[in-house]
């Protein structure tokens, strides 16, 4: 289902970082590797992250569908990296956004794609700052 609203909205996955399209999912099915091939195709590089518990299987479909091509991690060590910068980045956001997100209202993999997309929505407007910056620059 949420493949096909990424569809809809014309977005090459959940969030685009430069030429890099992230797609997060729970629960990868075979419409995320079909949208990460279409992705390949089209000029970006794709990462795919997903639970640590599907990791293995995902990066067994991963290069069945495009090997080497679409980089496959797991969310718990990518929020676990970048939470720390984050933190520094913003004392007023991360402690807003644990208010808004306790994982004792949530499931675990629900809570860690809340913290992902938080993560990578961050990644992406620094980007947008840093290429806003070059171009006046």
């Amino acid at each position: 289902m949420r493949e096909a609203i990424v569809s809809q909205l014309g977005r090459p996955g959940d969030f685009l970082v430069g030429d890099t399209a992230f797609h997060v999912t729970v629960a990868p099915m075979p419409a995320v590797y079909e949208k990460c091939k279409r992705n390949i195709e089209d000029g970006f590089r794709v990462y795919l992250l997903v639970p640590d518990r599907s990791l293995i299987g995902a990066k067994q479909n991963a290069e069945t569908v495009a090997p080497g091509k679409i980089t496959v991690e797991s969310i718990e060590p990518f929020v676990g990296q970048n939470i720390e910068e984050l933190s520094v980045f913003s004392k007023t956001l991360l402690p807003f956004w644990g208010q808004r997100c306790q994982p004792r209202r949530h499931k675990h993999s629900v809570f860690l794609k809340y913290m992902t997309y938080f993560i990578l929505h961050v990644l992406q407007l620094r980007y947008n700052k840093n290429q806003s910056k070059e171009l006046k620059g």
